[in-house]
């Protein structure tokens, strides 16, 4: 008995911290994932990690995350994670991955390798360029200069790439989101008013689906 016990003290002092933190935040109004889907799904908590970052910031923002484009005829391409302020549309691909990431920023995919196992997925940078081509058709008035795109890796990887001159976005680790991103937008113009930001959140939940 006291074994069970203990084991429920340690399952109970790993989740409920996890429960608070999804509680709070807005990720399952905009996500639709339930807590356990979130919590168990190692891509869907690398977003809700990411996406709780995000909701730091104390300036006017909208966040979309969980989304897939509508109107695209080749394979589907989602919209893990965006984030709408007055600077302008924050694209991010997020991978949740542990070990080894290996790959070449002009090449089709790359691999992890983790506990003696490997594992390939797309090259990040190549979807998010993907995504900022659809996201330009949606909205033709915004100048692409205003479409940032960043890569983002789990903290306790090791990240090797060759990561060469490509327009997918920066790559970071998620410690390293908050510092980047408010040297970006103290560094950026304001180009969008609350109005806009709304419209534009809007428009992209309608020509977006949850996945």
């Amino acid at each position: 008995m006291p074994i069970l016990i203990i084991i429920l003290l340690l399952i109970t002092a790993i989740i409920f911290p996890k429960l608070i933190q999804y509680n709070r935040s807005q990720y399952q109004e905009e996500s639709g994932n339930g807590f356990i889907a979130t919590i168990s799904d190692t891509k869907n908590y690398g977003e809700f990690l990411a996406f709780t970052y995000l909701e730091e910031y104390e300036i006017y923002r909208k966040l979309v995350t969980n989304r897939q484009f509508l109107k695209n005829g080749q394979r589907p391409i989602s919209l893990e994670l965006v984030m709408i302020n007055e600077s302008g549309i924050y694209i991010f691909d997020v991978n949740n991955y542990k070990g080894i990431i290996k790959g070449d920023a002009a090449g089709e995919s790359w691999t992890q390798k983790h506990k003696n196992k490997e594992q390939t997925f797309l090259n990040p940078f190549r979807v998010n360029e993907e995504r900022i081509l659809l996201l330009k058709k949606i909205f033709p008035e915004i100048h692409q200069s205003r479409m940032k795109a960043f890569v983002l890796f789990n903290n306790d990887c090791t990240l090797e790439i060759d990561h060469g001159d490509v327009e997918g976005g920066v790559m970071l680790k998620m410690k390293e989101l908050i510092k980047d991103i408010n040297e970006d937008i103290s560094n950026s113009q304001k180009v969008f008013s609350k109005i806009e930001i709304d419209k534009i959140y809007e428009v992209l939940k309608k020509e977006t689906a949850k996945k």
